[in-house]
């Protein structure tokens, strides 16, 4: 089970007091993995207290981890196809086969959207509807992810 977070909510990862954090929390302590590598890692490292949970969950074996390598080949690749400034994100959910992207970015989400883009369906949680209907949809979003 696999999910990109985009450095645009990590600063939400912070909040645990939020219910829909709670739950993506909870699925990451259960066995669900985050899919990081490359400038998103970097992103990530310099957001609130993403750059401790990075490591904590490195040493949990939660963190997939993708070479900044594949990430850099694949962002090559994408040319000029995508509206956003988020083409390693983009590329980081392809290498990773992510199936849902943590994102508030509507120009990413309009590129994850692409099926010029993206050859597979992706899942976008925003996080913004915190209603109890939006977070047992997550859940269910959390429960139908992979991740290699």
């Amino acid at each position: 089970m696999c999910i990109v977070i985009d450095a645009n909510q990590g600063g939400n990862i912070g909040r645990a007091d939020q219910p829909h954090v709670k739950v993506l929390l909870k699925w990451i302590d259960d066995g669900g993995r985050v899919a990081t590598g490359g400038k998103l890692e970097e992103e990530l490292n310099k957001v609130g207290r993403m750059n401790g949970l990075l490591s904590e969950w490195q040493r949990a074996g939660r963190l997939y981890r993708v070479s900044k390598q594949k990430i850099e080949a694949r962002v090559a690749k994408l040319g000029a196809v995508c509206k956003s400034n988020d083409k390693h994100v983009i590329a980081l959910t392809i290498e990773a086969k992510a199936k849902i992207v943590f994102t508030a970015d509507a120009e990413l989400i309009s590129d994850l959207k692409n099926r010029e883009i993206l050859d597979f369906k992706c899942r976008i949680f925003k996080g913004n509807d915190r209603s109890p209907g939006r977070v047992e949809h997550l859940k269910a979003l959390l429960a139908n992810s992979d991740c290699p």
